[in-house]
């Protein structure tokens, strides 16, 4: 995501703000309003993280991590967490915070260097939120200034992953029961001689004794009585959101709009598949309004918390395709990619800026690692895209992910040495995390001496990932070295071939 220049928005008295939430990390880039450039970095678990300078008894010096500056007070009655020597968890309320200064409800023995995690006691303190605050330098019980604030995530995709969101349930024609469990017959492992079940889209369906023609005549009409009973028993299924699809409502959408109207009126959550996704293919506009009312909740309570606290806020988000489109009127299927659209859009505006034709752009995350590509200066578009087992209908710039980011889990299983795809995330995150994570990405590039130091986002501590390290070496009789090797050989070559796909597949030559 782009932000204008300082010197353009230095007359405003807003704080201009560009804001991304992705699995591990959330990161913010504002402009204050006498044109001072600032940044923060913070886990998206909410948490804080620091390190012990000193540690006497109940008081504590420390470093935050990322160079976060905190204002006096901001962490009093935080929750503070750390591992001894021994790897038990040791606890603390912080009495009082003064700059870097700790003051500590118990005496704890923390040795300098030990990571530090700082947690609030309210669990609905969301990270976006968190980092505006500290952004800011306000009180977490103060409100924000003015504010304008551009928005990016990947919440959404990654609830689709882990199964997370609204419960959906389905409302089609009668015969067409199957569209969402059959779907389009595409198999994660085709050669598979007992190939495993798709995860459903959607929690349920009910089918609606009506039927219409594909141009638009309506055969034959469910009754009020009979559509309320269909939506009564996928509440009962236990559904919280219920999208009506119904065949050839392409050619005619008044049907299902006046259905949702009619459901919404009697308290019930509903929308219609076309005027979520008008797409000719039942299979695809239903696939997509599903996604939509899946994660609409999660993308919704996003934007609203992020900004509820400021006396006068502005808030954007950032679309799939690159756009930027007013809170109170982005979809929620337009954001599945919205995070990875801003670091492709900044390639585009690198390549534009330099002259360049032909630009690979690779972003590498805490969960995953994007690809794209832009020729003249501009990355293509596409119309539709494949998240999870679900095809949404919506426009976005063309991105390719691999599951190979600093949080991916290494690990050995039966001597053969495996990265990923699952990920440690932002809690517990990487061993070196000091959080009791397993062995990541992020730990053997520790451990290689890769990381650029200055500005760490999280205070990190070797041992526990040299432990790790050292347990898998001898449980397959090699090097710590070689094992470091053997995972960094593999991540990398995993990013290479996405790069290689990315190219190859459309038929660009790099070189030319």
């Amino acid at each position: 995501m782009i932000i204008a220049s300082p010197s353009a928005q230095s007359s405003t008295s807003r704080w201009i703000i560009a804001l991304d939430t992705g699995g591990t990390f959330t990161d913010v880039v504002a402009i204050t309003p006498t044109g001072e450039v600032r940044r923060v970095k913070v886990p998206s678990d909410g948490s804080l993280s620091a390190s012990v300078d000193e540690c006497v008894a109940a008081d504590v010096r420390m470093t935050p991590a990322a160079q976060l500056v905190f204002p006096d007070g901001f962490l009093d009655g935080w929750l503070l967490t750390a591992l001894d020597s021994l790897g038990i968890e040791l606890r603390a309320t912080i009495v009082r915070q003064q700059g870097h200064s700790l003051t500590l409800s118990s005496p704890l023995a923390l040795a300098a260097g030990c990571a530090l995690r700082f947690t609030h006691v309210a669990s609905t303190l969301d990270a976006p939120r968190l980092a505006l605050h500290i952004l800011t330098a306000t009180a977490l019980d103060k409100p924000l200034p003015p504010l304008e604030v551009r928005l990016s995530t990947t919440r959404g995709t990654n609830a689709l992953l882990e199964g997370r969101g609204a419960r959906v349930g389905v409302l089609v024609s009668a015969g067409l029961e199957g569209v969402v469990d059959i779907g389009d017959q595409t198999r994660r492992e085709l050669f598979a001689r007992v190939p495993a079940p798709r995860e459903p889209i959607a929690a349920a369906v009910v089918a609606l004794d009506e039927r219409m023609t594909a141009r638009g005549e309506l055969l034959r009409e469910a009754n009020d009585e009979g559509v309320r009973e269909a939506a009564a028993q996928l509440v009962r299924d236990g559904c919280d959101s219920i999208v009506v699809s119904l065949a050839h409502a392409i050619a005619d959408p008044s049907r299902e709009e006046s259905i949702s109207r009619m459901l919404n009126a009697h308290g019930l959550h509903a929308i219609s598949a076309v005027s979520v996704a008008p797409h000719p293919r039942l299979l695809t506009r239903t696939e997509t309004a599903c996604v939509h009312a899946r994660i609409e909740p999660i993308l919704n309570a996003f934007v609203t918390d992020a900004t509820r606290s400021a006396v006068n806020a502005r808030a954007f988000v950032f679309t799939s395709a690159g756009a930027l489109h007013h809170a109170d009127r982005f979809l929620a299927r337009d954001t599945l990619m919205s995070g990875p659209a801003g670091g492709a859009g900044a390639v585009s505006a690198i390549a534009r800026r330099h002259g360049l034709a032909k630009v690979v752009g690779f972003d590498m995350g805490g969960t995953s690692s994007d690809v794209t590509r832009a020729c003249d200066g501009e990355v293509a578009l596409r119309a539709e895209s494949r998240v999870a087992r679900a095809t949404v209908a919506a426009p976005s710039r063309a991105i390719d992910s691999v599951a190979a980011g600093g949080g991916s889990m290494c690990r050995v299983r039966d001597g053969v040495c495996e990265v990923g795809p699952d990920s440690a995330g932002a809690n517990p995150g990487p061993a070196c995390y000091g959080r009791g994570g397993p062995l990541t990405i992020s730990d053997v590039n520790l451990l290689a001496g890769r990381f650029v130091s200055g500005f760490l986002s999280m205070a990190l501590d070797a041992r526990p990932a040299r432990e790790l390290v050292t347990q898998h070496a001898r449980a397959c009789g090699t090097t710590e070295l070689a094992l470091i090797e053997a995972f960094l050989d593999i991540a990398n070559a995993r990013m290479a071939l996405a790069i290689e796909n990315l190219c190859v597949r459309d038929g660009v030559d790099t070189e030319g």
